[in-house]
């Protein structure tokens, strides 16, 4: 027997349109500015770009020394500074997992303890090297280790020319800063480097504060590169490299000394050489 077919009523309401959520509309993670490494790069880079500022006291220092001691003593001067340079980095690497060094306080040691010993140096050269190749080695430790660890490969040109163009301007008003300083104190080098110095300790405080934290730096099989053979390639290239850096600041400082005569002459032409150099980059 069949059963009659069920009628359904149909309301003659239509049902509300379902309401969307609100939401924001997606991040472009196209774009190298919306990528989570961003971050890490801004937060990087006003310690990178003081890091070359800073530097630019090798050239005074050379300067002065060529004046009081002559060659010789910027001879020596040189090999201590890139004797504890080198140590720095050794110690900081090896020391790093013990001491819990993470990227972060390890740059804030490289601008304080640098900076400490810069105002408290005196007039002592032997002690102005050490504290000028302590900043070398464990600033260029730290940012090595933060810059390898946080940013991937595809962002480390643009990064790179960032952190060169931020690094000229500082360095640019560094030394215009210094000339002025040296040409109002009668070219004292203790004003300058107690500038300098505190200069490294109030942006250890600051500034450190700001960079992104990583894992401790550490030795990871050192001895394994020895089996690179590209590492072999560039092996003659990195003695090299060294090499002439402490020739360089030798000579620039033997000629600047006899050819200037004044140190706020020479932070002068060291100003317009790193404008000129701003303008090419």
């Amino acid at each position: 027997m069949s059963h009659p077919p069920r009628i359904t009523a149909v309301s003659a309401v239509p049902a509300a349109p379902a309401v969307p959520a609100l939401s924001s509309p997606p991040a472009d993670l196209s774009s190298p500015d919306a990528s989570p490494h961003a971050g890490a790069e801004r937060r990087l880079l006003p310690s990178v770009a003081l890091q070359g500022a800073v530097g630019t006291l090798g050239g005074f220092l050379g300067f002065f020394v060529v004046g009081s001691a002559h060659l010789a003593g910027m001879i020596r001067f040189t090999a201590v500074m890139l004797t504890v340079a080198m140590l720095s980095i050794v110690l900081a690497y090896a020391l790093g997992p013990s001491l819990r060094l993470t990227g972060r306080r390890l740059f804030k040691t490289g601008f304080i303890l640098p900076g400490i010993l810069l105002l408290s140096g005196g007039s002592s050269y032997t002690a102005l090297a050490a504290a000028f190749g302590a900043y070398v080695g464990l600033t260029s430790s730290a940012r090595t280790w933060l810059e390898m660890g946080l940013l991937p490969d595809e962002h480390r040109d643009r990064y790179a020319t960032r952190a060169g163009v931020a690094g000229i301007v500082l360095s640019l008003a560094a030394s215009f800063a210094a000339t002025l300083l040296l040409a109002v104190t009668a070219q004292n080098s203790q004003y300058l480097c107690a500038a300098y110095g505190i200069a490294c300790i109030v942006a250890g405080y600051v500034l450190g504060n700001r960079l992104p934290d990583s894992q401790p730096v550490s030795l990871q099989a050192p001895l394994a590169v020895l089996a690179d053979r590209n590492f072999l390639a560039c092996l003659p290239i990195f003695f090299l490299q060294s090499g002439l850096y402490g020739i360089s600041l030798s000579l620039n400082a033997t000629g600047a000394t006899q050819a200037l005569g004044e140190a706020s002459r020479f932070g002068m032409i060291a100003t317009v050489a790193t404008l000129a150099g701003g303008v090419a980059l």
